[in-house]
């Protein structure tokens, strides 16, 4: 298996991210909520401060997925932390390495800002996800509950 390349996305990569993300959203029966489009990426991408960092995965130059995530602040320690967004590779790359070399890639972003916290959420009947995630070292904690609310503009 050839080794995977992780980088960071550039705004060229943003219909390749846009594909991916409606990959992901259909595989997770949710594709209906897909709002974004490859322009909104694109101009994320480019911000002065961007709100959020996509990383793409690739095999022999060909995209294999993607993980993005974005800093938060952790009032209680006064630290800056980081939420993983996304974290996707495509069923025929699945178990080959790659979703462990993006949450490396993730870690060692994390550990050259300072940064000692990283959380995401995962869904409870994603059991393959769960494991995968407590072999990175990851918590899980079963007593908390994502909370959310939806404005309108």
């Amino acid at each position: 298996m050839p080794q995977p390349t992780i980088r960071s996305a550039t705004p060229a990569d943003a219909q390749t991210l846009f594909e991916l993300i409606k990959e992901f959203a259909a595989h997770d029966g949710r594709l209906d909520r897909v709002t974004t489009t490859a322009e909104k990426i694109r101009q994320s991408i480019e911000a002065s401060h961007p709100p959020i960092t996509y990383l793409l995965a690739e095999i022999n130059q060909t995209p294999a997925g993607f993980a993005s995530y974005f800093p938060t602040h952790i009032t209680s320690q006064s630290a800056i932390g980081l939420c993983i967004e996304d974290i996707y590779v495509r069923p025929t790359h699945r178990r080959t390495g790659l979703g462990t070399a993006l949450m490396n890639q993730i870690k060692q972003s994390a550990h050259e800002r300072g940064i000692t916290r990283i959380e995401w959420t995962v869904g409870t009947h994603n059991h393959t996800a769960i494991e995968f995630y407590k072999r990175q070292g990851a918590t899980i904690r079963e007593q908390s509950r994502l909370c959310r609310l939806i404005l309108a503009i």
